[in-house]
């Protein structure tokens, strides 16, 4: 199966490399021109090369339309691509919203014009990676199908639900293009390296931890944090691609690329982490606050406070471990098998604040059995 890849240098796309030899996918990358310039193709630190499935890139923007492929490259990729996936975007919870809508809504629009520039007879599948906050201010059970209207996202998360009904609403049902919007959670290092693109999601929220007041945070009761390592995260995806590949109609809607009911709570995750190392710095008491307290603070702090990026990211994210909800798997899987990943509580506090593994969970491949899906 050969994908059409447009993002492959964030943290998912580096996951995707890394599982690539266990997969039968082949991978051509669309780079923006600044990117091939500097040789910039996402090379996880594991790897000596890039694995021969990733081919030669083509120069391309998923924030102009058909992501500004010309006419002799699309000529040249017709009838040798499988599907298209999306994963770029606009990742900065703080963006102003004209880049996250020329990023996350122009770019999740015009791929679809690019699924049905390189079919032969029909469009391919196309797959898009969203997000789980686009459920904003919901709580309790957020089910895997588009959502309404809520006066409680920001910014971020308001692009990815216009890039969600773009893709899935009525309108769009016209150009007969399946479409699979994956939505994403936070995502963390490798579990295997524990290699990271970047520090954001909530890496952020880890490393600004220490300078909260009073050393607390506001969280609802029983307050989650879901998120997976890329690695995990990429084998899903995969294994996606490959139903999408197989059978595009099946395919068509939305899946969560989560923990689910395996997310551990906020107190579990804080608690794990000191057991692990008494000396690591986390808020050391959880203020239970309601939902929209939560809401409210991570949408207009910065109206009474002049706060950096990081720090704004940081604000903004306190709702993506203060709310009390889970992410429904259920048709992930239906799609893929009831096999899903539940993640390990220690290996997610692990990563989250940089502690090292023992020798035996770092390398033994046993380790990494509670992430095979």
């Amino acid at each position: 199966m050969r994908a059409l890849v447009a993002g492959l240098t964030g943290q998912l796309g580096s996951g995707l490399i890394e599982v690539l030899p266990s997969t039968e996918l082949e991978l051509v990358p669309v780079l923006r021109p600044q990117a091939q310039r500097r040789g910039r193709i996402p090379l996880p630190r594991q790897y000596p090369d890039l694995p021969p499935a990733v081919l030669p890139a083509v120069t391309g923007d998923v924030s102009q339309p058909r992501w500004a492929l010309d006419d002799l490259t699309v000529a040249t990729l017709r009838g040798t691509i499988d599907v298209v996936v999306n994963l770029a975007g606009e990742t900065n919870w703080a963006a102003k919203r004209a880049s996250l809508h020329a990023m996350n809504v122009g770019g999740a629009r015009h791929g679809v014009e690019v699924a049905e520039a390189v079919g032969v007879d029909a469009p391919v599948p196309y797959m898009y990676a969203s997000s789980v906050f686009v459920a904003g201010g919901a709580v309790g059970r957020v089910p895997e199908q588009l959502l309404g209207r809520d006066g409680d996202r920001t910014a971020y998360e308001e692009s990815k639900w216009v890039a969600e009904q773009a893709l899935l609403g009525v309108r769009s049902r016209e150009r007969g293009v399946p479409v699979l919007v994956a939505r994403i959670c936070p995502l963390l290092g490798s579990a295997a390296t524990g290699t990271t693109a970047k520090r954001s999601s909530l890496y952020l929220l880890a490393d600004h931890w220490e300078q909260l007041p009073f050393e607390a945070i506001p969280a609802m009761t029983g307050a989650r944090v879901d998120g997976l390592p890329r690695d995990v995260a990429a084998r899903i995806l995969a294994r996606l691609i490959a139903v999408a590949v197989e059978n595009p109609r099946r395919a068509h809607g939305v899946v969560h690329v989560s923990a689910g009911d395996g997310a551990p709570t906020l107190k579990g995750l804080l608690e794990t982490a000191r057991q692990l190392r008494s000396t690591v710095r986390t808020p050391q008491r959880i203020v239970p606050v309601p939902r929209s307290a939560i809401l409210w603070f991570s949408k207009n702090a910065e109206r009474f406070v002049d706060l950096s990026t990081d720090w704004r990211n940081a604000v903004i994210g306190t709702r993506y471990i203060g709310l009390d909800r889970v992410f429904e798997r259920n048709r992930l899987a239906a799609l893929i098998g009831a096999d899903l990943p539940t993640p390990s509580v220690e290996q997610l506090a692990r990563l989250t604040f940089g502690l090292e593994a023992p020798p035996l969970l770092a390398h033994s491949p046993s380790g990494l059995a509670r992430f095979a899906g």
